[in-house]
């Protein structure tokens, strides 16, 4: 049986937390309080008072680093804050009981509110699609029977964010425009995003 040793520990506003991300350079948590604290990362070997000879590759926080509530009041959660994940262009997301997805930039600052959902999102997950727009379709370009292959100079790629909720679905939601492009329902309960392949 392996045993494991605490090796740190954050202090944010003292809720529990519900949530966690990380981002390149910051850990972001989210509260049952609806309030989201970040905490500033040391890579190993940075100039502190840790020593990081057992653990040469370990990040580690700094506990001088950590601001509760980023952005200020204005972008506290009216309710917890079950999701969080950083976001491939910059930024991150949120995902609350109060059935919103929030989308904010590397500064911390509410960039949008999406809204779909009829109850908690409960998880997020990002994909990156390649896709070629034509007629007012998107074609996904892949190898497999089941998907028509695209072979053009005019594909892109396109981030999408996947939202997971308690009200049975899961949503694709457009991250530059903040379109809901897709509703996959028929869940019981709760649905997870997580861990789906790039």
């Amino acid at each position: 049986m392996l045993n494991y040793q605490l090796s740190q520990s954050i202090l944010t506003e003292g809720a529990p937390v519900r949530s966690l991300a990380f981002t390149p350079t910051r850990l972001i948590s989210g509260s049952e309080s609806g309030t989201l604290s970040s905490t500033a990362l040391l890579q190993a070997g940075t100039t502190n008072n840790t020593d990081l000879s057992s653990c040469p590759r370990m990040t580690l926080l700094d506990q001088n680093g950590t601001i509760i509530q980023p952005g200020g009041e204005g972008t506290r959660h009216s309710h917890h804050v079950t999701a969080l994940i950083d976001l491939p262009q910059g930024g991150y997301a949120t995902g609350c009981k109060d059935r919103l997805i929030r989308i904010f930039d590397s500064q911390h600052s509410l960039v949008t509110k999406l809204e779909g959902h009829e109850n908690a999102v409960t998880s997020l997950s990002t994909l990156v699609l390649p896709y070629k727009q034509g007629g007012g379709s998107m074609v996904v370009a892949g190898e497999n029977d089941n998907i028509k292959k695209v072979v053009s100079d005019d594909i892109t790629h396109v981030t999408v964010l996947l939202s997971g909720s308690w009200d049975g679905t899961a949503k694709l939601w457009n991250l530059q425009t903040g379109v809901c492009i897709a509703t996959i329902p028929g869940h019981e309960n709760t649905v997870s995003v997580q861990g789906l392949p790039p």
